[in-house]
């Protein structure tokens, strides 16, 4: 979860493996929400693997909106929710770096679910 404030209203990002679930309590609890597309990524949990991703991204000239990291007890590593202006181009020059990039259904290992 990443919270964040405006003038007027505060922001919560979430990443949940159910969206649909969580859209709709959201909604019917009266809350405004939204669904945003990210991508998650896994990386080492050693210096300089942020680094790498970050590189790669502005190589390719992809715009970096926002991002946050969080750590896994069940795996030793560490995974990054970055919002990119090309989220599919972003997947790919990832991927083909052999960056893995997390897919909606492995979310619930990650989490410990």
């Amino acid at each position: 979860m990443c919270v964040a404030d405006a003038m007027d209203f505060g922001i919560v990002r979430v990443i949940v493996d159910d969206v649909y679930s969580t859209v709709t309590i959201l909604k019917d609890e009266g809350y405004v929400c939204q669904i945003t597309k990210v991508l998650t990524v896994e990386m080492e949990d050693k210096p300089g693997a942020l680094g790498k991703i970050l590189s790669l991204l502005t190589d390719a000239n992809i715009n970096l909106e926002y991002t946050y990291a969080f750590l896994s007890r069940k795996k030793a590593k560490a995974y990054l929710i970055v919002k990119v202006n090309e989220r599919k181009k972003a997947e790919q020059i990832l991927s083909g770096a052999g960056i893995h990039v997390v897919q909606q259904d492995e979310l619930s290992d990650i989490f410990g679910n």
